[in-house]
């Protein structure tokens, strides 16, 4: 824990690779790209190391750099969308839980499947979806591609910062959820497609070829207790108030939700406690 307060959270390296303006004539050189990628290169492995605590103890010196020319070197064979998952993994190969690589915002930003998944006790399921695959919510996940999410989970896991299995169990449904992860690991085609074959709650097999999302558009998802006859958990509840309570009296238990690390003007934390 110790540890892990200590260190800082790389917010995307990237994030000075600018892209070409709309309204110019060509495009921009190959060469052009590339020096934008080698400065934010010389940024990342620059900061990090000055950044995070005892970093030359998690990762020798010579591996770093090494890892670091070895992308700079790639550079022109690379996707951009290629880049950032390496640097997520170089990243997450720290084993610090708060030293990670963000998802890039536009233009870099990554296409998603249109659910939500969770891990549930008998499997991954598909917690929410948008409206065109409303039938799916509630399914067991049998694969991903041709792997059992088992194995889509074990492929993603050297991308994911994390200190030990259980966030990464937290963490791995969102990835196996992004097109550009699903295409570096071969599971998803060229294109992004992928097929997910469900089992829906009555027991039927459920087989979907699903495309991804446009990249950086929010797709509005259908939770469970508006499609199925459910009732909204409490920890679903007033989803923008940041801490609130509710004592129940048939259980004799204070219910006490915290959110987000926040002050509310109107009820202050201070108030809240």
């Amino acid at each position: 824990m110790k540890r892990a307060l200590c260190t800082a959270i790389l917010l995307g390296a990237f994030a000075t690779a600018k892209p070409a303006e709309t309204n110019t004539a060509s495009p921009p050189a190959a060469s052009s790209r590339e020096s934008r990628w080698k400065e934010d290169l010389d940024y990342f492995a620059r900061e990090l190391p000055a950044k995070q605590k005892d970093f030359f103890k998690l990762m020798p010196k010579k591996e770093f750099e090494k890892q670091v020319s070895d992308l700079q070197r790639e550079l022109p064979r690379l996707s951009d969308g290629e880049i950032v998952l390496r640097l997520k993994r170089l990243a997450a190969s720290l084993g610090v839980a708060h030293t990670r690589v963000g998802w890039p915002p536009r233009p870099l930003a990554f296409r998603t499947y249109p659910f939500a998944l969770f891990w549930y006790s008998d499997g991954l399921g598909v917690f929410a979806a948008a409206p065109d695959y409303r039938e799916a919510i509630g399914s067991r996940v049998v694969e991903v591609g041709s792997l059992i999410p088992q194995q889509v989970e074990v492929a993603v896991a050297p991308y994911i910062s994390r200190e030990n299995d259980a966030w990464l169990h937290n963490q791995s449904p969102g990835f196996m959820n992004i097109s550009e992860v699903l295409q570096c690991l071969k599971i998803a085609e060229p294109d992004g497609r992928v097929r997910f074959s469900l089992i829906q709650p009555d027991g039927k097999p459920l087989r979907l070829e699903i495309a991804p999302t446009s990249a950086g558009t929010p797709t509005p998802l259908i939770l469970p207790w508006d499609a199925l006859p459910l009732s909204v958990p409490l920890c679903h509840q007033r989803p923008n108030v940041p801490y609130w309570y509710q004592f129940l009296p048939e259980a004799q238990t204070l219910y006490i939700h915290y959110r987000a690390c926040t002050s509310a003007p109107s009820f202050t934390f201070g108030q809240f406690v």
